[in-house]
């Protein structure tokens, strides 16, 4: 059209699509009231996403622990996350639905009984936010260095000569991480990954470093710091008693080691391709000291699963487990992706409502027999999930591939709980596991290394 006029139907779509060309990242939305060359008028944010499966409906039971299977491409169950709202709810707009009762939003921890006080909607609202943003998928992944059996450190006298460091590469030191948690030095302890990037949650500014968090496997008790290799090495220069780090080796995520590690360097140290050892040696010997061969791999530092699904996550399936609904009802499921996350800034996790900003399906709490009478159920295809509960769609259930290791090897040890059991007789079965199964597999099995550091 001519100056001044609206741009037609077909020239809105082409700018439309020309603008959102990009996938995996969130859109200021703008519309121009003329034919301007721009649009400058902001009315909402689009979330553009290919990784879930949308358009899904899950069938669960109420008052009964089930599950949320969430089907796709390249999903990351270290990182994505889901949120049920209510029915009426926006995804990305509104807050978790309190009709669960696991977790439990009927009543809060206080102070002494005679001073408890009903929980605010606020509070509430607030709890079953962090379930939510730490809800992590059924995995086998392990985070070896972070597993360490040591009591507290002592503190030897400060050193005198210059320190410089040295790596042994794809290893780590085992079982002598220092416990950061009460390091003040260096500011330590703030520079927890839990403190950082989940606590004080969302981080800001140049010292974040929070893509080596791993959101739901770092508790307040963990050791990991998120700092880059140069500045966790100068913090073990700084805190007394520390010999090296653990680096990561594509991410900012180190631990700090306890001068125990010395007598382990090199042949004591533990196999793992994703960590590197960091370790202090006197400035005037470094030039001298030879070339530190990779430790050879004896074991898969990372496994994942075996051929047989056994009930895991990976990269085409995340199993949210143990969800339990006061009653019946109907919620939409809201997914927040890493891959938006990261568009929004290195290191920004799922912490608020509106990371979960795409709708990817509807959950009916009800008894199957009352879904018979509607009429999108009546030609649809139900497949039971591995943990409980049904997923829904109108033809058939999309088929998944099980991945199996890069080296072809299937011996990965079997999830050795089953759906039927309760979670106190899961952790007994665990338990004996763990305690009488043959070692060379229970030291692999990542229930076991948790049940190592309690």
């Amino acid at each position: 059209g001519g100056a001044g006029a609206a741009p037609s139907r077909d020239d809105d779509a082409t700018l439309f699509s020309q603008y959102l060309s990009g996938t995996g990242a969130r859109q200021v939305v703008c519309r121009a009231a003329t034919g301007a060359a721009s649009f400058s008028r902001h009315v909402g944010t689009l979330v553009v996403t290919k990784r879930p499966h949308v358009g899904v409906d899950w069938v669960l039971r109420p008052e009964t622990r089930q599950s949320i299977e969430v089907l796709g491409a390249g999903l990351d169950y270290l990182k994505d996350r889901i949120m049920v709202v209510d029915c009426q709810g926006v995804c990305g707009v509104s807050g978790p639905t309190q009709a669960l009762t696991v977790p439990d939003l009927s009543t809060e921890p206080t102070a002494a009984c005679c001073d408890s006080k009903p929980p605010t909607r606020s509070s509430l609202e607030a709890t079953a936010m962090a379930f939510f943003n730490t809800w992590v998928p059924v995995n086998a992944f392990d985070d070896a260095p972070s597993n360490n059996t040591e009591e507290g450190y002592v503190p030897p006298a400060a050193g005198g000569e210059q320190q410089a460091f040295t790596v042994a590469t794809a290893s780590y030191c085992p079982a002598n991480n220092i416990d950061i948690t009460a390091v003040t030095t260096g500011d330590a302890n703030q520079h927890q990954c839990y403190t950082k990037c989940t606590l004080n949650a969302p981080c800001e500014g140049a010292d974040c470093f929070c893509d080596g968090h791993y959101v739901g496997y770092d508790d307040a008790t963990s050791t990991a710091l998120c700092l880059s290799m140069a500045r966790c090495q100068a913090l073990c220069l700084l805190v007394e008693g520390c010999y090296g780090i653990d680096m990561h080796a594509t991410m900012n995520r180190c631990f700090l080691n306890t001068m125990d590690c010395e007598a382990l360097v090199p042949d004591g140290l533990n196999a793992d391709a994703s960590y590197n050892f960091y370790y202090k040696v006197a400035a005037s010997r470094r030039l001298a000291a030879p070339a530190q061969e990779p430790v050879p791999s004896l074991t898969p530092a990372r496994r994942l699963l075996a051929s047989t699904d056994v009930g895991y996550s990976w990269d085409e399936i995340l199993r949210y487990r143990y969800i339990q609904f006061r009653s019946g009802g109907t919620f939409k499921v809201c997914f927040c992706d890493k891959d938006v996350m990261a568009e929004l800034g290195t290191g920004r996790v799922c912490s608020a409502a509106e990371d979960y900003a795409v709708d990817v399906g509807t959950v009916h709490v009800s008894g199957v027999s009352c879904l018979v009478s509607m009429k999108r159920f009546q030609r649809g295809v139900c497949c039971s999930q591995w943990w409980g509960g049904l997923r829904c769609y109108s033809d058939a259930c999309p088929s998944i591939t099980v991945p199996v290791e890069a080296d072809g090897s299937t011996n990965l040890p079997p999830l050795i709980v089953t759906p039927d059991q309760t979670p106190e007789e899961q952790e007994q079965t665990i338990t004996t596991w763990c305690l009488y199964g043959p070692e060379d597999v229970t030291s692999l099995d990542a229930n076991c290394a948790a049940l190592r550091v309690q």
